[in-house]
């Protein structure tokens, strides 16, 4: 059966009859919603449009990529298009399915995270959905936690290696087939890192909420900043580490993007981002925010009190609007590299993680 990915904005055209039939079959389980568009192929270059209104309105297209004119033919063809992937169907499948082969008794599902502890043999594991689940941060993915599921094998499988390859699992229809060679990978696994995810993040959210967001944004944030420059070597051997893998998923930070048009998540060069991030310059321009959603207004402010045009933002949570996300991206893309940093939960448990700051959260 062939792998069909798992993401908004995914297109078979219908001479492909073995896909449009799996694809249709994942729609009939309500794991996606499709629809149907007629498509106008450039017969010069091969280009496809989707005949939108602007193509009815004007009679022709003008293809990007050869330039000629395209009108529409007599006979044009269809394509399928995932228009939303049900992640709550896919969660409710999945949890179904691990009860089968764990059972009920060992297995917790962290409806709000969107993650399942598995406690068996005296060991705790988790288990996540890449792009999906709020525990498969880099965090995570970086220390080699537990086993990743994901949906969408033409984004992933290109940036898994042999190192890092085997606690990733495609997950097809969704449904996990190699049951027994699931338990052999948990068997393989050190679940070490797991406790020390959730310690560290238990301790982390505790502490914020302890000194309250006053003291988080004009005391505790300045710190974290200043105790991160005097890590020199733990940066350098950080960054060093980060270079080794930057073409894997293991320099890679899931972020949700969302909206019309656009995936469900983009793929951020946790290197390159962190660099930029954490130059001196932009220091100056720091902001922090306690809030538990980082907003479209949020973020103007922060651009709006940038002397420098640069700007770092320190988030104590992960809840950050797909719309900024989208934002930073499009400066990005500008200015060639990456003007506003969001130094979020996730990337705040990584750099105390790995640049040993465990002590600002005691």
């Amino acid at each position: 059966m062939p792998e069909i990915p798992l993401r908004k904005g995914y297109s078979i055209q219908e001479s492909d009859t073995v896909r449009t039939s799996v694809i249709e079959n994942l729609s009939a389980k309500n794991f996606i919603s499709l629809s149907k568009d007629e498509i106008v192929t450039c017969k010069k270059c091969g280009w496809h449009f989707v005949v939108d209104a602007e193509f009815i309105r004007r009679g022709s297209k003008v293809c990007p990529i050869c330039q000629k004119t395209i009108t529409k033919p007599k006979n044009t063809t269809y394509q399928s298009r995932v228009t939303s992937v049900n992640y709550k169907q896919i969660i409710k499948s999945l949890d179904k399915n691990l009860r089968a082969i764990f059972g009920d008794s060992n297995l917790i599902l962290d409806k709000t995270g969107r993650y399942w502890i598995l406690n068996e043999k005296e060991r705790q594991s988790l288990l996540s959905i890449y792009g999906v689940s709020a525990t498969t941060s880099f965090f995570s993915i970086a220390n080699d936690e537990g086993i990743v599921f994901y949906l969408d094998s033409e984004s992933i499988k290109p940036i898994l290696n042999n190192f890092n390859k085997a606690r990733f699992v495609y997950v097809d229809s969704p449904l996990i087939t190699d049951s027994k060679g699931l338990r052999d990978l948990l068997n393989s696994l050190d679940h070490s890192n797991t406790l020390k995810y959730f310690a560290l993040k238990t301790a982390f959210e505790s502490y914020v909420q302890k000194v309250g967001p006053e003291y988080f944004e004009k005391t505790w944030a300045p710190l974290f900043i200043e105790s991160i420059k005097t890590k020199h070597e733990n940066l350098r051997q950080l960054y060093a580490r980060l270079q080794t893998v930057k073409d894997t998923i293991i320099n890679t930070k899931f972020v949700n993007i969302g909206g019309p048009g656009q995936p469900d998540f983009f793929l951020i060069n946790t290197f390159e981002y962190l660099q930029a991030g954490l130059k001196p310059e932009k220091y100056g321009e720091m902001k922090c925010y306690t809030k538990s959603e980082f907003t479209m207004e949020d973020f103007g402010k922060a651009l709006g009190h940038a002397v420098s045009n640069d700007t770092l933002s320190i988030v104590s949570s992960n809840d950050i609007h797909p719309m900024v996300w989208s934002k930073i991206f499009e400066f990005k893309n500008q200015e060639k590299y990456y003007k506003h940093v969001i130094i979020d939960k996730d990337l705040i448990l990584f750099l105390i993680h790995n640049l040993e700051l465990r002590d600002l959260i005691q």
